[in-house]
Parts: structure tokens; C-alpha cells; sequence
């Protein structure tokens, strides 16, 4: 569903007071498949929120028809989240910003789930 190794990159999934990014990089410079790979995907990503489409997260984490946590309330705030793609040197971010409190609860609900489902370490509360 990602379309990258998986043990060739690492996510890490930041929560920020305005809403937060999910980041994803190859782990070695070298790798180029995986940079050009991980990037293809976070713009994906980017475009396919933005019009509303929430599958993949369902199912990269094979929730069986149970939506991922804060998905649900991140459709309902519509137009007050933006998805936005920004690469970095061995690969890219989304970053998801929200204008109103719920929308940026909501991406940090969904956040604090791929935190814990993907086991990265990254802190559950923002700055």
C-alpha cells in the first residue's frame, strides 16, 4: 500500500500546536529507490486527504472496516486542514495544518495512533 520497503525507511509522526507532519526517510543516502519511492507516496498521500480520501491508513494498518482513530473527525473538518508535501534530503514530509481546535485534535488523535501503531518512539504530546 506504501509502495517502499518498509525496513529501508523510518516514519517518524511529529504532532505540532497547529497540527503536525508525518515524515518518512530512506535511512541511508545511498538509497535512491527508496528516496524517490517514499517521496511518490507522501504526495499521494498529501493529495488524496486533501480531497477526503482516508483509505490507506485503514489499509496499511489492516483495521478491518474500523476507521483509524481521528480520521473520521479529520474528514468532518474539511477545508479548516491542509495537506501540504515538502521533501527532504532522504525523502519527505506531509504536513497537516488546522485552523480550527478540533481539526487540530483530530490530527493529533490520528497522529498518536501511527505513533503507537508503527512503534517509532515519537513523542504523544506536541511542543
Amino acid at each position: 500500500f506504501m509502495g517502499f520497503d518498509q525496513e529501508a525507511t523510518a516514519h517518524h509522526f511529529i504532532l505540532s500546536p497547529n497540527g503536525g507532519r508525518i515524515e518518512v526517510t530512506a535511512r541511508t543516502t545511498a538509497d535512491a529507490k527508496s528516496v524517490a519511492d517514499v517521496r511518490t507516496h507522501l504526495r499521494h498521500i498529501a493529495k488524496v486527504f486533501a480531497s477526503g480520501d482516508f483509505s490507506i491508513p485503514a489499509l496499511v494498518h489492516d483495521r478491518h472496516n474500523q476507521p483509524v482513530p481521528g480520521v473520521e473527525r479529520m474528514k468532518g473538518a474539511g477545508a479548516a486542514l491542509t495537506y501540504t508535501f515538502e521533501e527532504m534530503d532522504r525523502g519527505g514530509r506531509v504536513n497537516i495544518t488546522g485552523t480550527t481546535p478540533d481539526a487540530v485534535a483530530a490530527v493529533h488523535e490520528f497522529l498518536r495512533f501511527q505513533i503507537k501503531d508503527h512503534g517509532t518512539g515519537d513523542p504523544l504530546y506536541g511542543k
